[in-house]
């Protein structure tokens, strides 16, 4: 049609389908057109949302022109070209040795978009098998083909330690033992002088009691 502005009409997705004649007309036929009308009623949205999938749709026109109805189609197309955004991203990773390139990453990243998304992880410059820093290619990307990297910094730890008693942990270790030791000795010790001393009282006076009762 001479008076359309463009052959297509573009719509990102996600927004709701609304065309002024504004929009499609040329400026000379503004004037001239009147009772313009689009026919958006075989447009369906999404299940639960307020906007159509990606694909192209014929929709119908009725306009009068020099007071005579006319009708025509256009062709609208709706179609996804934003990148998906990452709602959560770790700068620096640390993994442990002895990772490998199957190790899951999925829950230092995360992507959103109205397209369903995937994450792909460039491991390429990761040394799994030796400690330190290395580079990782972070990459997300829709359904349509639109995608985003950013690139962060893949940790690999080194192997830890067993560790060992400290010549300090052994001093308090040894001192404490020591300590009971004694402890329980004198108290030992203490029962058995207790003990004795007891014992030789009970003899003593036993025999003086009998000496007594001999004279």
């Amino acid at each position: 049609l001479p008076w359309i502005k463009k052959g297509k009409i573009l719509i990102e997705y996600g927004k709701p389908i609304s065309i002024t004649k504004e929009e499609i007309l040329i400026q000379e036929d503004l004037k001239r057109i009147k009772d313009f009308k689009i026919d958006l009623s075989d447009i369906k949205n999404e299940k639960d949302k307020e906007y159509p999938e990606v694909g192209n749709y014929e929709c119908k026109v009725t306009y009068s022109k020099w007071f005579i109805p006319h009708t025509s189609s256009i062709q609208i197309q709706v179609e996804d070209t934003t990148k998906p955004k990452f709602s959560k991203f770790s700068d620096v990773v640390e993994i442990p040795l002895d990772s490998d390139q199957n190790y899951d990453f999925s829950s230092y990243f995360l992507a959103e978009d109205l397209s369903e998304t995937s994450i792909q992880y460039k491991t390429e410059e990761v040394d799994f098998l030796n400690p330190g820093d290395y580079r990782m290619m972070i990459i997300a990307s829709d359904t349509y083909g639109n995608s985003i990297e950013k690139e962060c910094i893949v940790r690999v730890q080194y192997e830890k330690e067993t560790s060992s008693p400290n010549k300090l942990q052994v001093s308090v270790y040894f001192c404490f033992n020591l300590s009971l030791f004694l402890t329980n000795f004198s108290i030992t010790l203490c029962s058995l002088f207790f003990f004795f001393s007891s014992l030789l009282i009970c003899c003593f006076f036993n025999f003086t009691h009998s000496f007594l009762f001999l004279y």
